[in-house]
């Protein structure tokens, strides 16, 4: 069975879709800066986990991706926090699910915003740099 390894981005609530707090990244029970590195196996799937609120009209998008030949994307999915029912306005997480295929170093980047503004900025980005071995 191949194992997952799993990648959790912590934030602030996104108080009107903007976050200014550093973010930061938990492998297992290690807790590093999101500069830190992610390492996985060829083979293995791994998830990078983003904090949002679609009930804003924001989500992320994957902006960038330097070797496609060494991930591919499988999924991604987005589930509400949980919440009392009849509550409105509540955020959750973006679960994005890639699976290694080769040996080498890749970034992931992602940017956070209303995917029908095409020319604004993004509110936020976030990039990691993940080594597959």
């Amino acid at each position: 069975m191949k194992s997952t390894i799993a990648i959790f981005i912590l934030a602030v609530s996104l108080i009107s879709c903007h976050d200014s707090s550093k973010n930061s990244v938990t492998e297992g029970t290690q807790e590093v800066t999101v500069e830190g590195v992610l390492r996985a196996k060829a083979g293995e799937t791994f998830i990078i986990k983003l904090k949002a609120n679609h009930t804003t009209g924001y989500s992320w998008a994957l902006s960038g991706q330097e070797d496609p030949s060494l991930v591919e994307k499988v999924s991604n999915d987005y589930l509400n926090d949980p919440h009392e029912p009849g509550m409105v306005g509540v955020g959750g997480v973006e679960h994005w699910t890639f699976r290694a295929l080769k040996k080498g170093t890749i970034v992931l980047s992602f940017n956070y915003g209303r995917p029908w503004e095409k020319n604004t900025e993004p509110s936020m980005k976030q990039a990691f740099k993940v080594i597959i071995e």
